[in-house]
């Protein structure tokens, strides 16, 4: 089945005019696996909501007692997030760590391919108050827990964007993020790099941020500015010039 709607999807986008994606690493896949025209697509980086950027950030209530520093992962629970290496990296170092999403609540059998990484990682933070699960939170206070987190954690074995690098600059929060082609161009030097296939390569990097405040003051600011690339007006006038050329 995942053959046939792969097909499918192929013969599909091959009768586009235009295809928009998020990065050039995202283009560069879609040549290389679908075989498109690379005359055909066209990279538009995403931004930030206006809403995002101008809320009033709010403590949740399960923070109310937690006064310990914490790391926060925010996304998917899907087969690229590398969430077993990131699960023994924050076991190895014992710092508490909050994951954003319904996804790591789920009650139900487990069963499908896609996700044996999650089930693992559901079974290796069993019973661990390290990890920290409060399903779905509101903006306001995604917000606070990006602003006040140790630093943000993507280190996927990969992607095509990386949205949480720009939320968590957007609060001079810094990243650790994947030594990734995709990262390097969304986040320049802006960030530390890992190797995401070395759970104890990732818990270094998060330490180094952890024992030097000022490093993480620095790439939070860094991050921060980088954040500032990404705006609305930027994507308006890419988006529309992408489709009116």
């Amino acid at each position: 089945m995942g053959t046939i709607n792969f097909l499918r999807n192929k013969k599909s986008l091959s009768n586009y005019d235009l295809i928009i994606t998020d990065s050039e690493s995202s283009k560069a896949d879609i040549i290389k696996i679908l075989k498109i025209d690379e005359q055909k697509i066209k990279v538009v980086y995403p931004t930030l909501s206006k809403d995002f950027l101008n809320i009033k950030e709010k403590k949740p209530s399960f923070m109310k007692n937690l006064e310990e520093k914490y790391l926060i992962y925010v996304g998917d629970a899907t087969w690229n997030k590398n969430l077993v290496n990131i699960a023994k990296a924050i076991k190895s170092i014992g710092i508490k760590s909050i994951f954003v999403g319904k996804v790591f609540q789920k009650k139900e059998k487990l069963s499908h391919s896609w996700q044996k990484e999650l089930k693992s990682f559901l079974n290796i933070t069993k019973d661990d108050n390290n990890f920290i699960f409060p399903g779905f939170v509101s903006d306001n206070e995604l917000v606070w827990l990006y602003k006040n987190s140790v630093c943000n954690l993507l280190v996927s074995n990969d992607e095509g964007f990386g949205f949480s690098f720009i939320e968590a600059g957007a609060q001079k929060t810094p990243s650790v993020l994947s030594d990734l082609p995709v990262f390097k161009e969304i986040a320049q030097d802006n960030a530390l790099f890992s190797n995401n296939n070395e759970w104890k390569n990732i818990a270094d990097k998060i330490k180094t941020i952890i024992e030097n405040p000022s490093l993480r003051e620095t790439l939070g600011e860094e991050a921060f500015e980088r954040s500032r690339f990404f705006t609305q007006d930027s994507f308006k006038k890419n988006f529309l010039s992408s489709v009116n050329s």
